[in-house]
């Protein structure tokens, strides 16, 4: 079971990340009901395919950058946030500066995140440094060492075969071709998820049917730069459903001293906004 920790701190990246989503698409943008639905779960989904150790955490500390729609001409994407916590799993305050390669991320009552989108520059195709400083030990009251790790953050990802606000229509019983600039570089390779979210607009006569249910498939490939999907990965989509469909790659780490653990890392991802299941 996840902490209440975790799912706040998720929240705040799906808000930013509903935020630029919105920001960047023009057409069939999220209303108010759908937003916290919509790419919560890829976080979740990336740390899980790329097995991130089990260690229990002290905090979490990420950046992300995502293409609502594959839109590659935008950059200034990127958001960050995390959250230092207790034994139990609760936000506290009582944690230091958390710095992301050259940039601070600023604390807002005990979660941080910055307030602006910023630039992927110096932060994808690189090695990122994490610089945690730990609040004071909780039975000495001395200041803890900094924690600190680097993780090799993977390319911006981008689709090459689909144009941006361009609409997928599947094929019953056919595969669907996806490319990609691969990363030679990711060895943790790249994790394509789509999700059928019933609030969103084009699915509510879909829903006033029968299919009220939020559906995620998701499958881990090697970063090559192509996949062909099989027909069953969308098969128990509903016909006619309107389909999110993401591709990201990442990476993960644990930086520690020797009373604390603390997640950190980064992914990009990029959506192509409306994959439409065809009907049976």
């Amino acid at each position: 079971m996840k902490h209440c920790n975790e799912r706040s701190v998720k929240y705040v990246f799906c808000f930013f990340f509903c935020f630029m989503a919105i920001s960047s698409c023009t057409k069939d943008k999220p209303d108010e009901s759908e937003i916290q639905e919509i790419g919560v779960g890829l976080f979740d989904v990336i740390e899980y395919y790329y097995k991130l150790t089990t260690t229990k955490v002290d905090g979490k500390f990420i950046f992300e950058s995502n293409l609502c729609d594959n839109e590659p001409s935008n950059s200034n994407i990127v958001t960050a946030g995390g959250a230092f916590y207790d034994k139990q799993g609760n936000i506290v305050n009582n944690g230091g500066t958390v710095v992301i390669g050259t940039m601070t991320v600023p604390n807002h009552n005990g979660t941080f995140y910055i307030e602006k989108a910023v630039s992927q520059n110096g932060l994808y195709g690189t090695n990122v440094k994490f610089t945690i400083q730990s609040p004071p030990d909780i039975l000495t009251g001395t200041q803890a060492a900094d924690a600190t790790a680097s993780i090799y953050s993977p390319l911006p990802i981008n689709i090459t075969n689909i144009q941006p606000g361009t609409k997928l229509l599947l094929k019953a019983n056919m595969s669907t071709s996806l490319t990609w600039n691969a990363d030679p570089a990711n060895s943790n390779g790249v994790v394509i998820m789509a999700e059928y979210i019933p609030s969103r607009s084009p699915n509510r006569n879909i829903a006033s049917g029968g299919a009220t249910g939020l559906i995620q498939h998701s499958q881990l490939v090697p970063d090559n730069g192509s996949y062909s999907i099989p027909w069953s990965f969308f098969s128990d989509y509903p016909p006619g459903g309107h389909v999110i469909l993401w591709i990201a790659r990442g990476n993960y780490a644990i930086a520690s001293t020797s009373v604390y653990n603390y997640k950190v890392g980064g992914y990009t991802a990029a959506g192509i906004w409306d994959v439409i299941v065809p009907p049976r």
